[in-house]
């Protein structure tokens, strides 16, 4: 039996997967968190034929559960939604990251990449459930409402190696046994007369020696002065260079440890190197600002390792050190605090926002009132404002609509602000974010080469974000772009979902499907052709990218079948045959 274990961050998800008959976890490469990540679980669900998934839950060095934690169960939540059968146990992990670049660097030094630290980590956790549950056979008390998993070992004996039997004991066999070669038949005897020699040929004649070209004997002793110079040189360069580099290395890992490297503070709570010292992140602070914080804090050796720790395993823009307070003491390491950083552990004065690819401006602004406590009036009132970003300009008014102003220009990420942000510095980091990754893939000249200018480009995208997952949103960016070039309606339902949103949130007039197919507005893709008046959801990367690059196929239909699968064909009729034998319930869901 197979089962999968995640190490969940917010830019790449690790995976392992493990044999419960052979009890050992096996790193298994990453998921990128760009909206389709649990598509691309489901896959790997179905490509191991389980739905077993174990998720490390981060808890601190106190054993507390941190804001991380708090992100895991979010993901396990939505994970369920996603994929309904799937059964999840949560693994209590600490730092694995750190024990994974451990294990890394003993086996290739330095040279490997950020996705391997993941994959790892997600084998310690996979590895860690494996051993505990061999020795407690018990679940997660955070699950115990699911059934056990089957982890145990065949009892049949099937797995067992049978010893070959032994062969009767025969001459034959005991002649083997005892390596004795049979003995041969008597040769008959040689002629007393020895056979004759064959003649030896003539020797050639020799050939007359090349004259040797009289050297100068004091120029071939000055070559061979410079060449032994040269050597030694050479000689004395290598061994100054690897001096240099091993005394390097040897400063590097002394000044990477920690200040108190042998105090047990868990034994000995009382120790100088044990009280928690209080440490401040700022926003805005350069790393060489916050490593040069932490020396003067005696909380690392040397500032300098430190900034080389944290080029040689993180990246500035998917790993940055996280603004606000955390607590320390001495006998951590600087790959400890920094990994401590880079995930936002220890936070008391900073909270997480994530806006999902595919969620509505009208979802986030609940979010923000009813999780978060800002009022109504700030919220709207913040959303209400003009914001000078370039992308904006390509807006259509949707007012006329009921449309929010902003739709389809939040960026899909987890942000970090600090407690009391007001909502205004929350949209203007979302829409930042978006901006950057419009102009970094050139969306807008990808989408002129589709006949789109940039709205249409994102409007299209937000359509194809909520009708696929990542794998398939190629694919059906084209089909879109098909029925546009034909002139046929999109046909999609969730636009007139979206219509339904607007006139009819509670579903009170439109009651049932047919009635909601035919609400009369022009997000309703089904009754009007071409696009939708602008976005019907904030877009995520792999859903841009997929409008700015689809597809080469020539479908005009599609469909998500009861399995999960996506079916196309190009006529109808061959469309109406897939909804007939791939989509008897899921195209029977009420809008």
């Amino acid at each position: 039996m197979q089962i999968v274990g995640l190490d969940v961050g917010t830019k790449r998800i690790g995976v392992a997967k493990a044999d419960t008959s052979v009890r050992i976890a096996i790193p298994d490469g990453t998921v990128v968190v760009n909206g389709g990540e649990f598509g691309e679980i489901a896959s790997i669900l179905k490509r191991y034929k389980t739905n077993w998934v174990i998720l490390g839950l981060p808890r601190n060095s106190r054993g507390e559960e941190t804001a991380q934690s708090a992100y895991v169960r979010d993901f396990a939540k939505k994970l369920r939604r996603a994929v309904p059968t799937v059964k999840i146990r949560f693994q209590d992990e600490s730092l694995t990251s750190v024990e994974a670049e451990k294990r890394l660097r003993a086996r290739k030094g330095y040279f490997y990449a950020k996705g391997e630290v993941d994959a790892e980590a997600a084998s310690i956790i996979l590895q860690d459930f494996i051993e505990s549950f061999a020795i407690t056979a018990q679940m997660d008390a955070n699950q115990s409402d699911e059934p056990n998993i089957d982890l145990e070992d065949k009892k049949d004996g099937s797995d067992r190696l049978e010893m070959p039997k032994k062969a009767p004991k025969t001459p034959q066999n005991i002649q083997k046994a005892q390596n004795i070669a049979p003995k041969a038949p008597q040769a008959s005897k040689a002629p007393k007369t020895p056979p004759k020699r064959p003649k030896t040929p003539e020797t050639p004649p020799k050939r007359p020696k090349t004259p040797e070209i009289p050297q100068n004997p004091q120029k071939t002793k000055e070559k061979r002065q410079m060449a032994k110079k040269i050597s030694i040189f050479a000689g004395i360069t290598l061994a100054v260079v690897a001096a240099i580099g091993a005394g390097l290395f040897t400063w590097y890992e002394a000044n990477i440890a920690p200040i108190y490297p042998d105090v047990n503070c868990a034994e000995n709570p009382d120790q100088s190197a044990c009280p928690e010292i209080i440490f401040a992140v700022q926003s805005g602070e350069t790393t060489a600002q916050i490593a040069n914080n932490l020396e003067s804090a005696n909380l690392i050796r040397s500032s300098l390792a430190a900034q080389i720790y944290y080029r040689l395993h993180f990246n500035s823009t998917d790993s940055p050190l996280k603004t606000g307070e955390y607590k320390f003491n001495r006998t951590l390491s600087t790959g400890e605090i920094l990994d401590q950083l880079v995930k936002g552990e220890n936070h008391s004065n900073v909270f997480s926002f994530t806006i999902l690819p595919g969620e509505t401006v009208a979802k986030v602004k609940a979010r923000l009132i009813t999780d978060y406590g800002y009022s109504a009036e700030e919220v709207n009132a913040a959303f209400s404002k003009n914001y000078d970003f370039p992308m904006l300009k390509s807006r259509r008014s949707t007012a006329v609509y009921g449309a929010e102003p902003l739709e389809g220009f939040l960026f899909g990420d987890t942000y970090e602000f600090y407690k009391g942000e007001s909502v205004d510095k929350i949209i203007s980091t979302s829409l930042a974010a978006m901006q950057s990754v419009i102009d970094d893939n050139k969306l807008e000249e990808k989408f002129a080469e589709h006949n789109l200018n940039l709205y249409e480009g994102i409007t299209l995208a937000s359509i194809v974000q909520r009708e696929a997952t990542a794998s398939e949103q190629a694919n059906v960016a084209k089909v879109f772009l098909n029925r546009l070039a034909k002139g046929m309606t999109l046909g999609s339902d969730v636009t007139t979902q979206y219509a339904l949103d607007l006139v009819d949130p509670g579903r009170t007039t439109y009651t049932n499907n047919a009635a909601a197919l035919s609400v009369d507005s022009l997000y309703n893709t089904r009754i009007y052709s071409g696009l939708t008046p602008g976005p019907i959801s904030n877009p995520g990367t792999s859903a841009l990218l997929a409008v700015a690059n689809p597809t080469n196929t020539t479908a005009i239909y599609f469909l998500t079948g009861d399995d999960g699968m996506m079916y196309y064909s190009n006529t109808e009729e061959g469309h109406n045959q897939n909804i007939r034998a791939h989509c008897r319930n899921l195209c029977n869901v009420s809008l």
